[in-house]
């Protein structure tokens, strides 16, 4: 099965995106087609690099409403 993913690597790669505070949840029905049919390898990457885009866009937009004085410090 090139260029799939098992039932054991899928449960893997959502715990390791899945925050401990917040844990990924997905609908039952959800469930159910992914315990049916496996998950293509190019599929969980690109979702990979949209989460990664997505997580550099809040760290940038989070960068910039900081206030500018609390950025720098001052030579001793």
């Amino acid at each position: 099965m090139t260029g799939q993913v098992t039932t054991a690597e899928r449960g893997v790669a959502s715990s390791a995106s899945a925050s401990p505070r917040r844990p990924v949840q997905i609908s039952a029905a959800a469930a159910a087609a992914i315990a049916v049919r496996p998950i293509p390898v190019e599929a969980i990457k690109a979702g990979a690099a949209v989460a990664a885009s997505v997580a550099i866009r809040r760290a940038e937009a989070a960068e910039a409403a900081k206030p500018a004085h609390l950025g720098r410090r001052r030579a001793a």
